[in-house]
């Protein structure tokens, strides 16, 4: 429930140079039940940029094709 507390702590126990990386399962604007879990892509930027907020730089969204799902993945690294 604490994004910013929880994007904090992962800055502060990687090493300079280290990366972040969370994966969540894409899903479509609108979706309920089972189905809602995961991240929109309008979610995944609005994380990356909290991700920025939080000191981390070079945040990179990408998209994976596995099965029947999609996942949403979004990296950031710690500054050197």
């Amino acid at each position: 429930p604490d994004l910013a507390g929880g994007l904090a702590e992962a800055f502060r126990v990687l090493a300079p140079g280290g990366r972040l990386l969370v994966i969540e399962r894409r899903r479509r604007p609108g979706t309920t039940g089972l189905a809602s879990h995961g991240w929109t892509d309008e979610q995944a930027q609005s994380f990356a940029g909290s991700c920025v907020a939080a000191g981390f730089v070079d945040p990179q969204i990408a998209m994976r094709h596995t099965g029947r799902k999609d996942y949403l993945i979004v990296t950031a690294a710690r500054s050197p």
